[in-house]
């Protein structure tokens, strides 16, 4: 992975708003594709559009835009075997902590569909990941647009032990540990591709912060024992894969050192392929604008014109 050696590097945490030809083919609401053919240039066409995009709009650190995937965590559940949906289950909204009775009007605003839209899922028998071929043409796809364009480095982003299928239960493995490494084991399949095909690996894991609210109350040692369970199991994922060539998006950070920083924005713009949370037009002037703003803050700690 690239350091900010002499000015501060650009870049993102993945999902941008799909285009609308892409979601009528397939997606979330429309499900698999009746014409994989055409529904597969389309794909191929559009991550290279995206690419193009975040290029022009000096962004040195490219994705795909997350176009191949359904979602940023749970559409591990199209590429594993062992879930079920659960739909007469309430889908828990544990990860939004205490802000659910702190600001009730908000939440409703933001999430008040998203119960009833969420499916459920539960673990009734052993995870095993099989559509290896999604993973490898989300990487050939990317490979193939970074070739004509002038970027530092390309990512593909897999989500982690913590945040995948966070709204399912385990009914099938005899412990909580032994269902997490289970499911970590799987996920460890997309990471070897992705890092296989020359990419940088980001793994995605906003629940792992997330839950904090919610698990602390109980106590301080509940939240600590819930999370060094996934963050053992994640490492166990990543056994054997260079360091250098990960990083680790849980939404909140700070790094200290001017080479540490990779400018990005703090959140996806589509972590549901049909979701538009805001406007493109705005989602590339804000691209800019962190290009913009880059060169500026480049400037002042390199004492020179990046």
């Amino acid at each position: 992975m690239q350091r900010s050696v002499d000015r501060i590097l650009t870049t993102h945490v993945g999902s941008i708003v799909r285009p609308k030809a892409l979601l009528d083919l397939s997606g979330y609401k429309a499900g698999p594709p009746k014409d994989p053919v055409q529904y597969g240039q389309l794909l191929r066409n559009s991550v290279a559009d995206v690419v193009q995009k975040q290029a022009a709009a000096g962004i040195d650190i490219v994705n795909d835009g997350e176009y191949g995937k359904s979602s940023w965590a749970n559409y591990v559940v199209e590429r594993m075997s062992g879930f079920e949906p659960r739909p007469s289950k309430a889908s828990p909204l544990d990860w939004l902590g205490r802000d659910r009775e702190r600001f009730p009007e908000v939440i409703e605003q933001e999430f008040g569909k998203i119960p009833s839209s969420m499916t459920t899922y539960a673990c009734t028998a052993p995870i095993q990941y099989q559509r290896f071929a999604d993973i490898e043409r989300d990487a050939r796809n990317l490979q193939a647009a970074l070739a004509n364009q002038n970027v530092t480095e390309g990512f593909l982003t897999v989500v982690a032990p913590a945040s995948a299928m966070f709204n399912a239960t385990n009914e099938f493995y005899s412990s909580e540990r032994e269902y997490i490494f289970a499911l970590a084991e799987a996920l460890r399949e997309e990471y070897l591709r992705v890092i296989r095909a020359g990419l940088i690996l980001q793994v995605d894991d906003a629940v792992l912060a997330n839950m904090y609210d919610h698990l602390v109350q109980s106590s301080p040692q509940h939240y600590r024992q819930w999370a060094e369970l996934r963050v053992e199991a994640l490492n166990h994922a990543l056994r054997d894969i260079p360091a250098e060539r990960v990083r680790y998006h849980v939404c909140f950070g700070s790094w200290v050192g001017r080479e540490n920083v990779i400018a990005g924005s703090d959140c996806g713009f589509a972590q549901v392929d049909h979701l538009q949370r805001v406007h493109p037009t705005v989602m590339w002037a804000k691209f800019e604008a962190l290009a913009q703003g880059a060169k500026l803050a480049s400037a002042e700690l390199w004492g020179r014109k990046a």
